[in-house]
């Protein structure tokens, strides 16, 4: 019986496979924590580019997705569309936060 590590590593490789997953221009991170996006897309590996201009090669069971937000950004909790998303979160969450009980 698999594992489902074993699983979860199969199911990117196929979703990759199928397109649906790291399309090129896609931010993502290896596990060693380089962050770059997406130049190149191989049978099973990437070739990503960091902010600074270095290439790297990264398998796709060891990359992740990456928000593309960095500590240099001066608004990192923008959406990739340029939406701002600190404003709908908050809300959301205050919509759902128990009101205290009126007293009288």
């Amino acid at each position: 019986m698999k594992s489902l590590k074993e699983l979860l590593v199969q199911s990117k490789q196929k979703s990759y496979m199928h397109g649906m997953a790291f399309a090129e221009g896609t931010w993502v991170e290896n596990n060693l924590g380089e962050v770059g996006k997406i130049h190149r897309r191989g049978v099973n590996y990437v070739i990503a580019v960091t902010e600074e201009g270095e290439m790297f090669r990264a398998w796709v069971k060891d990359i992740k997705e990456h928000c593309g937000c960095f500590l240099t950004d001066p608004e990192p909790m923008k959406e990739r569309d340029g939406s701002d998303n600190v404003k709908k979160t908050k809300e959301f969450i205050n919509k759902y936060k128990k009101k205290p009980a009126e007293q009288k």
